[in-house]
């Protein structure tokens, strides 16, 4: 099933072979023998719904400066950032850069 990416502004009008017109929007699902350029093509649900991120726990299992710096390295590599975090530096280390750069920690 192919649908219109959500983010799409505007509308598109695709012919049937019987000579009707198909006025499709954002979120619309592109009629069966019907087909529309790549560019107007909604990614994969997994991709265009991205689950929140997993934050590790503060304390416990889980919880360790690695899991704490793999997270970082994860958030603000999809945001776009760049966080330079030492490998040497303390899960409270991390944790206090990641909340002064606005990525969640709880």
């Amino acid at each position: 099933m192919t649908k219109i990416r959500d983010d799409f502004n505007g509308i598109t009008i695709l012919r049937t072979d019987g000579g009707l017109d198909v006025i499709l929007r954002a979120g619309d699902t592109v009629p069966d023998g019907l087909s529309v350029g790549e560019h107007l093509i909604a990614k994969q649900a997994v991709e265009t719904s991205p689950a929140a991120p997993t934050v590790p726990p503060k304390a416990g299992p889980g919880s360790s400066a690695k899991a704490w710096r793999e997270y970082g390295v994860r958030e603000t590599s999809a945001r776009g950032m760049n966080i330079d975090i030492p490998e040497d530096a303390s899960k409270a280390d991390i944790i206090d850069a990641l909340e002064s750069a606005g990525i969640p920690t709880e």
